[in-house]
């Protein structure tokens, strides 16, 4: 009798589990809901999205990664050339390594972008926002 309610409630605990794969949490910090939601009504089933209407998470996120590093290194070349030149034409000197003066101005936005960006209105970097992605600070 004791053994017969121990297997009953470990069946009961068994049943009780709720799986929760990867690409649940990815939904959920995506805010992709709406794929989670068809799988609750499909009784958990796999729902695969058309590949012309939606894209992979990990295809929006590398999508957003390669905006953002692009527009940081197009800002940071920038600043580099216009240094450069209030250096040469205000104060009379010279950058003598352009590569490392670079390389610090790079790491500079690369720390101030998604400060910035992070605290307008929107509260997204562009790259997130080309790719649908929700604001980081959600």
């Amino acid at each position: 009798m004791i053994s017969n309610d121990k297997e009953n409630v470990n069946e009961k605990v068994q049943e009780e589990k709720v799986d929760i794969t990867i690409d649940e949490i990815l939904a959920v910090e995506d805010g992709n809901l709406e794929e989670m939601e068809l799988r609750q009504e499909n009784g958990g089933e796999e729902v695969m999205p058309k590949r012309s209407e939606k894209k992979s998470f990990f295809g929006k996120r590398l999508q957003s990664i390669i905006v953002d590093q692009v527009l940081i290194g197009v800002i940071s070349y920038i600043l580099l050339l216009a240094s450069d030149l209030f250096l040469r034409f205000v104060l009379g000197l010279y950058i003598a390594d352009m590569m490392l003066m670079f390389i610090v101005l790079l790491l500079i936005v690369e720390i101030l972008y998604p400060l910035i960006l992070g605290g307008t209105k929107g509260g997204n970097t562009l790259g997130r926002k080309m790719a649908g992605l929700s604001p980081i600070n959600k």
